[in-house]
């Protein structure tokens, strides 16, 4: 896209609009998918973190060069409009941005990397990869003599500054209602707990399976996980955090015991003493639904 609106002549202008709209929207669905509603996607949330790390870095290092490259358009269609002549830099420009764009693809890599391991990041690579071979092609071949506005800057500066501040601005609402869905989902789970243990005299010693029957109901939320904790049972969920450095547990226990660990190690190794002094998580609260508590690890 960012070659596309190099050399677009003027009759392309509105395409190239359109084009920017249809990037933005993307990236925003994108920065949300973990949080929709729907089935679980397993790579939701690498893209979702990947998209948003793009941004930040984006907006670090693509958004200044857009915006002295769309100082360059303006002063040049000035200039033009007057009839004086006017140097095109944008090749300039193009190249810079498609250098700064190495950090943004990479960091981009990592995090997937990281959430979902290299497949995705050779994919991102990839596309990361013929974008950039595009903007080199066109900006060999001297083709960006447009006498109007070109739209390059704009996804510069567009794209990763509405990554950001979507991403401040709304993630965390969104993680609440997410958190908050997949707990009600959980309710018909909890339910049939509840009736093994009136049919039996006992909560039931495991609930292990292959396929899960009970749907999270959200796109970034796999399953729900049971385990026996004394006389009662903990049912918990790994919850996609609103921040980048933290992982998000949701546990529910019908006597308020929750715990929640870091390393099953640390379960099988340790005294319950020392266990329950280096479980992991750094902050507990209530997640405003009865029962149910959020433990935050880093």
């Amino acid at each position: 896209m960012l070659t596309d609106a190099i050399v677009h002549p003027e009759a392309l202008v509105k395409k190239s609009i359109l084009l920017l709209c249809l990037a933005i929207v993307v990236a925003l669905w994108v920065v949300f998918y973990p949080f929709w509603p729907g089935q679980y996607d397993g790579l939701a949330v690498a893209l979702s973190m990947s998209m948003q790390v793009a941004g930040w870095v984006g907006l670090f290092l693509l958004t200044p060069i857009g915006l002295l490259w769309l100082a360059h358009e303006l002063r040049r269609g000035a200039a033009l409009s007057r009839g004086a002549t006017a140097t095109d830099r944008s090749r300039v420009f193009a190249i810079a941005a498609c250098i700064a764009s190495v950090a943004v693809a990479g960091s981009a890599a990592a995090f997937a990397v990281e959430e979902s391991g290299f497949a995705l990041a050779i994919i991102l690579l990839a596309l990361w990869g013929a974008t950039v071979a595009r903007c080199l092609r066109s900006a060999r071949a001297g083709n960006g003599g447009s006498r109007g506005l070109r739209l390059a800057p704009l996804y510069l500066i567009v794209l990763p500054a509405l990554i950001v501040v979507a991403r401040v601005s709304f993630v965390e609402q969104a993680a609440e209602s997410s958190r908050i869905r997949v707990i009600a989902a959980c309710g018909s789970y909890i339910a049939d707990i509840e009736a093994y243990r009136e049919a039996h005299g006992r909560y039931p010693v495991s609930v292990a399976s292959l396929n899960p029957d009970y749907p999270t109901r959200t796109v970034g939320v796999d399953r729900f996980r049971y385990e026996p904790a004394g006389d009662a049972y903990n049912v918990w969920f790994e919850h996609v955090s609103s921040r980048f450095d933290v992982n998000e547990i949701v546990v529910y226990n019908p006597r308020d015991e929750q715990q929640a660990t870091s390393h099953d190690a640390d379960i099988l190794q340790f005294s319950l003493e020392r266990l329950n002094q280096t479980r992991g998580y750094f902050a507990v609260y209530e997640a405003g639904v009865s029962h149910w508590k959020v433990f935050l690890f880093d």
